[in-house]
């Protein structure tokens, strides 16, 4: 099989296996698109309503304002607490970890212990030495409460709060969290933990079963509707009656900024950050409600990879591009809607981006791959001719001889059609010995011989005559040879190929050495011209390089364009004739001196008229001064009788005139100028050319003034 062909199969299996690795290991940049994907497809779910039976208790500003600074007595949330006795589980998301008042100390303990409904929190924090260390409750408290879980919350890659630890390893225990040990309280029984085929465990609370993933995350349902929350002050003070609390779960935290942290949660209304004790009330709200789809295994995301990276190969590399797009689009939205799909009905969570991105970069890969290679090989079977023509005669200007050229370019064609260049260029004695061909024989120009059999290698050999040196005059010859059995026409055509080739590039050569003789002799002109008047050296090439990129934006075809650039260059070749003491003048001119002046551009068409110059650049010299309106000079033209060309060069010499120095003014900044011109345009100069200038020149922000 040709090597190309064995690559268009290689790449793309390259690809599958890629795309395969890539949905096992489910990297970190990819990772973070997919909780992008996870945020809206939880939104797609069923509504999560709060659970009826939590109420939230929070520590905010009105309460800070009524009971003075934080933290408060423990004799305050004694208080508190025993207006909560009704309540089936109270949730104490403040931290105790010192002893304090012993009066305040025991009254909370006391009434913890009394009500027997009391969760309390700890937190592990780092001791320094990358170890955690547990924050507990006061001993009192510790013993007097019933449940008591830790508040520490991770966030995800991105930095949000997606997922909820249910349980943390503490030397050899296992700690729950602060939501799930008020469970027992809350369901009269503890939560069954029981090990998953993933790496992970389910932990089954009441009638939900919900999966927490080999990394010990429990994902987070947020609700779409705000708990009911009440002011810490307002509940002590008797606001607030006892009832609203009974038979509920009570979450008490604080939510005044300053004495709470509070974490960014991706929500229905887009990302917003709620503190530590709603975000424990949304994770028990998930505990009691379920509904938490379960991530697949990464073997499964990786053979899915596989199989949309595998289709992407096939669409591309089998179905017409059109066809392959259209079936690749539809592949594409039909997995994403499946994946969607199986999120809410089945509660089974499918990567989604790996398997898209495998699906588009195969399917754009291999159809790169497939023109790149295969069409190439088809171009070549049934356009070789066409192509190698093509390949002949670009960048014959680029080298200095002939066959310095066919040497460059040969490797293309042998590897097409089969033929080595043995030599070129070669005298003709040299040619006919390497050919095997009788010295005495004379050949003519533009003759063919072809040799074949005996010992030489290859085996059948062509010798053409090319172009004669273009240093020493001498004619010179190709002689190429082949092995393979090629047909007649096709040895004819390169033997044509080669000569024509040769040809063009004599042709070539001879025209660029009589185009820059002549750009050579006008350089000379004009380097005489800015001698003779120094205020304005430079301005010629100036105005060159801007005509001719005006008329590149005015879109005229190349033979305008070369016109125009010559044109420019020397649109101000007649002041030769002006007197040196009028042109270096400072001030102003007097009339007979601008008449005088005036005629330069007249002088200029007659010092032209014996070169052979585009008629196009010779009405430029001569009409350059020519406006619009009729007001220009020497013949007064108005509008459409004013050439293109001489339009072009009229507005470019004005603009790098107002920007220039003169003897008799200062040069205007390129605002004013700009200025000046747009107010010309359509009276004095062309408005479509004054436009394209504008757009080169003028500067960002630009706004013409009167």
């Amino acid at each position: 099989m040709p090597l190309r062909k064995r690559r268009f199969f290689i790449l793309p299996l390259i690809m599958v296996l890629v795309f395969g690795v890539a949905g096992f290991l489910r990297p970190l940049l990819i990772e973070r698109i997919e909780r992008q994907v996870l945020d809206r497809r939880m939104l797609s779910l069923p509504w999560l309503s709060p659970e009826s039976n939590i109420v939230i208790i929070s520590v905010g500003e009105k309460s800070l304002e009524s009971l003075g600074r934080w933290p408060w007595s423990r004799v305050t949330h004694a208080r508190l607490l025993g207006r909560l006795g009704e309540a089936k589980a109270i949730l104490l998301d403040i931290l105790f970890p010192e002893e304090s008042d012993p009066v305040g100390d025991s009254v909370l303990a006391e009434v913890a212990r009394v009500l027997g409904n009391t969760v309390v929190a700890m937190h592990f924090i780092d001791d320094g030495s990358g170890k955690d260390r547990a924050l507990l409750p006061y001993d009192g408290l510790l013993s007097a409460a019933k449940q008591m879980g830790f508040t520490n919350v991770t966030p995800d890659i991105d930095g949000l709060f997606r997922y909820y630890t249910p349980f943390r390893e503490s030397g050899d225990a296992l700690v729950p969290s602060f939501s799930v040990a008020a469970l027992p309280l809350i369901l009269g029984e503890r939560p069954r933990v029981e090990d998953s085929p993933d790496g992970g465990y389910l932990i089954t609370a009441g009638n939900s079963t919900l999966p927490v993933d080999g990394s010990g995350r429990l994902w987070i349902r947020f609700s779409r509707e705000p708990f009911p929350e009440y002011e810490y002050a307002d509940v002590l003070e008797g606001k607030i009656p006892p009832e609203v609390f009974r038979d509920r779960i009570v979450l008490i935290g604080a939510a005044a900024a300053g004495i709470e942290d509070y974490v960014m949660v991706p929500i229905a209304g887009g990302i917003t950050a709620i503190p530590g004790v709603m975000f424990h009330a949304e994770a028990l709200n998930t505990l009691l409600n379920g509904g938490i789809p379960r991530r697949v295994p990464p073997e499964v995301d990786g053979v899915m990879a596989m199989i949309l990276s595998v289709t992407g190969v096939l669409l591309a590399g089998f179905f017409r591009p059109r066809s392959g797009i259209l079936l690749a689009a539809s592949v594409l939205l039909a997995s994403i809607l499946a994946t969607g799909w199986i999120f809410v009905h089945t509660d089974w969570w499918l990567a989604t981006i790996t398997p898209v991105l495998a699906l588009i970069v195969s399917f754009m890969a291999t159809l790169y791959v497939r023109f790149r290679l295969l069409h190439r090989d088809w171009e070549i079977k049934t356009l070789s001719i066409g192509s190698i023509y093509d390949l002949m005669i670009s960048g014959l200007d680029s080298v200095e001889e002939f066959g310095d050229y066919l040497h460059s370019i040969w490797p293309s064609v042998e590897r097409d059609l089969g033929m080595k260049l043995l030599a070129s260029p070669l005298p003709s004695e040299d040619a006919k010995s390497m050919l095997g061909a009788d010295n005495s024989r004379v050949l003519k120009p533009g003759e063919v011989i072809v040799a074949r059999g005996g010992s030489q290698s290859p085996f059948n050999r062509m010798l053409v005559q090319t172009s004669r040196n273009t240093k020493t005059g001498v004619p010179s010859f190709t002689l190429v040879g082949w092995d393979a059995k090629i047909p007649e026409e096709q040895v004819k055509s390169v033997a044509v190929w080669i000569m024509s080739s040769s040809w063009f590039y004599s042709v070539l050569k001879e025209s660029e050495r009589d185009r820059q003789l002549l750009f050579d002799t006008i350089r000379a002109m004009m380097a005489a011209l800015d001698a003779k008047d120094s205020a304005t050296a430079g301005h010629s090439e100036r105005v060159a390089e801007l005509s001719t990129l005006i008329a590149e934006k005015l879109g005229l075809d190349k033979n305008q364009i070369d016109a125009v650039s010559l044109g420019s260059v020397i649109h101000d070749v007649g002041k030769i004739g002006i007197p040196d003491r009028i042109l270096a003048k400072e001030g102003p001119l007097t009339d007979e001196e601008y008449a005088i002046v005036k005629e330069h551009s007249s002088i200029g068409g007659k010092i032209l008229e014996s070169v052979a110059l585009p008629e196009a650049a010779q009405r430029a010299v001569e009409n350059h001064h020519e406006r619009i309106d009729g007001s220009g000079y020497p013949k007064g033209l108005r509008g459409d009788e004013i050439d293109i060309a001489s339009r072009i060069v009229s507005v470019a010499d004005v603009f790098d005139a107002l920007l220039s120095d003169r003897p008799y003014r200062k040069s205007w900044t390129i605002e004013e100028a700009c200025s000046h011109m747009h107010g010309k345009a359509g009276s004095e100069f062309d408005e479509d050319v004054v436009r394209v200038l504008l757009d080169i020149k003028a500067p960002p922000g630009w706004t013409p003034t009167e």
